[in-house]
C-alpha cells in the first residue's frame, strides 16, 4: 500500500474509532510511523548543527555486549522501567542490561564513578546536574547518533523545551525520556461537598486564595483541613517567576531576589501559612505518611502542588475522588520543567551497544510504554496525543484531565527551566535555609532577600 494510502486508512480507522480511546495502540503507532516518514529531514535539521564536531559513531556491531544503566528510579518507578528494559531485550537479544537501580545518593555516587573513569554505560539524569558533568568534560556528544538515527529518533517529535534543556553549546547531549511540571490535584469530593467549582484555565493567585479559604476547616474528622500543601522547599521559585521575578540573573551570577516581584511572590507564599492559614505550618509536616503528599492523601488537605508522578501513590486513595487543575497565575503562567534524560559517558567504550538502549527508552515505544503505566510525562508530543497515554489515571482519578495539563503548557511556551548553574544545588541548599525562615513566621521576605544577596554572589564568584 503506498504512502498516502495508509494515511487515509489511518484516519478513517480513527473517524471510525468515534472516540480517542477508540483507537487501538497498535493502529496509532503504525499511523506514527507512517506520518513520521515525511519528517525525517526536518528531525535532522532540528537536531544536527552542521560543524559541530560531534563524536563519530563506533561501527555497528551485533556481537553479545553487557552494559550497565543506572537511575534513581523508586521501587514503583524501577518496575515500570523493568517492562521498558524488557521491551528492549526481546527487540536487541545481543544487548544485556543490567539495570542497577537507585542507588543513593545517587549524583555524589554517579559523579565518584565517573571521576574513578569507572562511569556507567548509560545513566539517567535530572536536568540541573547537567551543568556539573558538562563542566568537567564528562558527558559524550549525541549528534552523530541522532544525524543517523535521524528517522528513527525523530527529534522534531520532542517537545522543543526539553529537547533545548539537554542541549549545550549547540551539541545535543542527552535525549529525555519524560518530563513534567507542577500541578495542583484537589480533593473533588470535598468541593463537591461545599459546591465549589474548581477555578477555569488562566485563573489567578486571588482566585486561587479564595478558593483555598472555603475549603479550609479548623475542624474536619480528623483535625484541621488545610487549603493546600506545599510540594517541597524548593516550591517558592516558580512562584517567583509567575510574579515576573526571578531567582538570578540572566548570566546566573548573582541573586534578583529583592526586586519587588520576587519580595511580593516570597511574602505572598508565606503568608498562605500566617496570614491566611490556608497552608500547614512548618510544624505539621513529618515523613512518611506524613509528608506534603501524604497530608493530603489522608484528607489533611484539599488541594496539593506536585507532579504527574505522583499519582502512583496517590494509587492509595479511597476516601474521596481525586481531580487536577493547572497552578494559578499572576503576571503570567509558568512552571518548572522537571525532565530526566538518558546519557553516555564522554569516550565510553560501550557508547555503540548503550546508545541503543537510549534510544529505545526515548523513543515513542519507550516512553509510550512507561507512560500507559502512569509515571511522569512524556517528552513526545506523539505520546501525550496517544490514546493510551491520554485516558490512563489512577483508580481514584476522577477524569483524565492530569495527562493533558502539562503537555499543553509546554506547547504554549509556559515552561521554563530552572537557573543553570553547576552549583544549583548548594545554591538551592543554602537559600532554603533563610526563606525557611519565611515559612517559621521568623523573618519577612525583604530581610531575607537582603541577606540573601551577598552569600549568593559569594557562592557563584
Amino acid at each position: 500500500m503506498s504512502l498516502a494510502g495508509e494515511r487515509e486508512e489511518l484516519e478513517m480507522e480513527q473517524k471510525d474509532s468515534g472516540s480517542r480511546e477508540g483507537v487501538t495502540r497498535r493502529g496509532w503507532l503504525r499511523g506514527l510511523a507512517v506520518a513520521g516518514a515525511g519528517t525525517v529531514a526536518s528531525a535532522a535539521s532540528a537536531a544536527c548543527a552542521p560543524g559541530t564536531g560531534s563524536e563519530s559513531v563506533p561501527a555497528r556491531s551485533t556481537a553479545p555486549v553487557q552494559i550497565i544503566y543506572t537511575d534513581w528510579e523508586p521501587a514503583d518507578g524501577a518496575q515500570i522501567q523493568e517492562t521498558v528494559i524488557a521491551e528492549f531485550r526481546k527487540q536487541t537479544p545481543h544487548v544485556t542490561v543490567d539495570y542497577q537501580k537507585n542507588p543513593d545518593p545517587y549524583f555524589p555516587k554517579l559523579q565518584t564513578l565517573i571521576v574513578a573513569g569507572t562511569p556507567p554505560d548509560a545513566y539517567a539524569l535530572s536536568q540541573p546536574d547537567l551543568v556539573s558533568l558538562i563542566a568537567q568534560s564528562s558527558v559524550a556528544d549525541l549528534d552523530a547518533y541522532v544525524k543517523t538515527d535521524a528517522k528513527s529518533v525523530d527529534a522534531a517529535d520532542f517537545f522543543k523545551v526539553h529537547l533545548d534543556a539537554w542541549r549545550v553549546n549547540g551539541k545535543q547531549m542527552a535525549l529525555h525520556r519524560d518530563g513534567g511540571g507542577v500541578v495542583v490535584f484537589y480533593n473533588k469530593s470535598l468541593f463537591d461537598a461545599q459546591n465549589i467549582t474548581p477555578p477555569a484555565a488562566g485563573y489567578t493567585w486571588d482566585q486561587w486564595l479564595d478558593v483555598a479559604k472555603r475549603v479550609s476547616t479548623k475542624e474536619g474528622p480528623a483535625g484541621p483541613i488545610y487549603g493546600a500543601t506545599r510540594n517541597g522547599p524548593a516550591d517558592w521559585v516558580h512562584w517567583v517567576w509567575q510574579n515576573g521575578g526571578d531567582f538570578l540573573d540572566k548570566d546566573a551570577k548573582r541573586s534578583t531576589l529583592e526586586s519587588a516581584e520576587a519580595v511580593e511572590a516570597l511574602q505572598y507564599h508565606a503568608d498562605l501559612i500566617h496570614k491566611h492559614g490556608v497552608m500547614p505550618p512548618v510544624s505539621a509536616y513529618g515523613t512518611g505518611q506524613e509528608d506534603a503528599m501524604g497530608l493530603f492523601i489522608q484528607g489533611k488537605a484539599a488541594m496539593y502542588f506536585g507532579l504527574r508522578s505522583g499519582m502512583q501513590r496517590m494509587r492509595a486513595i479511597t476516601g474521596f475522588k481525586l481531580e487536577a487543575m493547572p497552578h494559578p497565575q499572576k503576571k503570567n503562567r509558568l512552571t518548572p520543567l522537571n525532565t530526566t534524560a538518558v546519557l553516555l559517558p564522554k569516550g565510553g567504550k560501550k557508547n555503540d551497544a548503550a546508545w541503543l538502549l537510549l534510544r529505545h527508552m526515548t523513543s515513542t515505544e519507550g516512553q509510550l510504554k512507561r507512560m500507559e503505566q502512569g509515571g511522569a510525562v512524556p517528552s513526545r508530543n506523539s505520546v501525550a496525543k496517544a490514546p493510551t497515554y491520554l485516558s490512563f489515571r489512577s483508580p481514584a482519578m476522577a477524569s483524565d484531565r492530569i495527562n493533558t495539563i502539562f503537555p499543553d503548557m509546554a506547547r504554549e511556551d509556559a515552561v521554563r527551566l530552572r537557573p543553570q548553574t553547576a552549583r544549583w544545588t548548594e545554591l538551592l541548599s543554602m537559600a532554603n535555609a533563610d526563606i525557611g525562615e519565611l515559612y517559621t513566621g521568623t523573618a519577612a521576605a525583604a530581610e531575607v532577600a537582603k541577606r540573601l544577596t551577598p552569600k549568593v554572589g559569594e557562592l557563584l564568584k
